[in-house]
């Protein structure tokens, strides 16, 4: 749709040859805008799914994601990976992927954590995803009200029978 409207406001620059500045300034900062919106659409669904998920490893993309995440933000975090990770279904790797990516994102919004450390382990046909900080930590039972990413993170790990 984001294309569409592109290719629409430039059918309506070509039908107005002379239109006033202001109308060409106009349509030209609204094309502007569009790109930058297809753009922004295009980082989040990186972002919810990496392609790289699809072909490598599974450190490869949470890497990439860590690296980002430490250009932004003001703690230290660190990926440790043991055993076999490189033959997990793509749907797994995405699951995992998406649970430390959010987990990442709590440290960052809600633990004031000065160091964060992430480890995958693959053993026996188990997976296993620890993520641990420094940071103020809550208790999960108190908690009236728990956030979407924390939902979110359950209902991922419980449709692959994880705990």
């Amino acid at each position: 749709m984001l294309t569409a409207l592109r290719m629409e406001l430039s059918k309506l620059e070509s039908l107005n040859p002379g239109a006033t500045e202001d109308f060409q300034t106009q349509v030209g900062e609204t094309k502007g805008l569009v790109e930058n919106t297809m753009q922004s659409v295009r980082n989040l669904a990186m972002g919810l799914r990496p392609s790289m998920l699809t072909t490598w490893a599974l450190s490869l993309p949470c890497s990439g994601w860590l690296g980002n995440l430490r250009r932004r933000c003001s703690f230290d975090v660190s990926l440790q990976t043991k055993g076999d990770l490189d033959d997990l279904h793509e749907d797994l790797r995405t699951c995992i992927y998406r649970v430390v990516q959010e987990s990442l994102t709590n440290s960052a919004r809600h633990a004031q954590a000065g160091t964060v450390r992430i480890t995958l382990n693959g053993s026996d046909g188990e997976i296993r995803v620890v993520i641990q900080d420094d940071g103020v930590g809550f208790d999960p039972l108190a908690s009236v009200q728990r956030g979407l990413g924390t939902v979110g993170i359950e209902e991922r790990v419980r449709e692959w029978e994880g705990a």
